[in-house]
């Protein structure tokens, strides 16, 4: 049989405000603390804790009656829809999948998971994602162009070929 491994547990820490993208969204009707929404969550950047995913649980509401699952105003789902661009009124959490928010990172009081802070949690201004768009376009250009094959003369398309002198 073969031997396991052993991964210590990471956690964000408290308080801190991070970038995440939302991996996934689905209500689970059948949890412990009644009807929640849970968002896979993934950060952003790159650092000690970019690409350190968790799962983050909000509250929402249920009819008795009906059984219809509702979004409770100004809980921490509303929020959460919200700075998603998705307005809470007409939810639907499949529209939540992909989108970017920000947040303070919280950790249960058991001291064992992460959270997304409730009052917090907002979209990520544009000007500053459109800013982050452009870096990444001229960082993938910068790898492509040191990706291309280097000519040993030196020769660079387009350049007109040196004059004898100039050697």
């Amino acid at each position: 049989m073969a031997k396991l491994g052993y991964r210590e547990r990471t956690l964000l820490p408290d308080g801190k405000f991070f970038r995440f993208r939302i991996l996934s969204a689905e209500i689970d009707e059948e949890g412990k603390y009644g009807t929640q929404l849970a968002l896979e969550l993934k950060v952003l950047g790159g650092g000690e804790y970019g690409g350190h995913v968790f799962t983050d649980w909000s509250k929402l509401a249920a009819d008795e009656d009906t059984g219809q699952v509702f979004v409770v105003e100004d809980g921490k789902a509303e929020e959460i829809f919200t700075a998603a661009g998705v307005d809470p009124r007409d939810a639907d959490p499949d529209e939540l999948a992909g989108k970017i928010l920000m947040a303070r990172a919280g950790v249960s009081d058991n001291g064992k998971r992460n959270r997304l802070e409730y009052g917090s949690i907002g979209a990520v201004p544009e000007d500053e994602e459109a800013e982050r768009s452009e870096l990444r376009r001229a960082h993938e250009e910068m790898r492509r162009a040191s990706a291309a094959p280097a000519d040993p003369a030196g020769y660079v398309e387009g350049e007109d070929e040196p004059r004898p002198e100039e050697y």
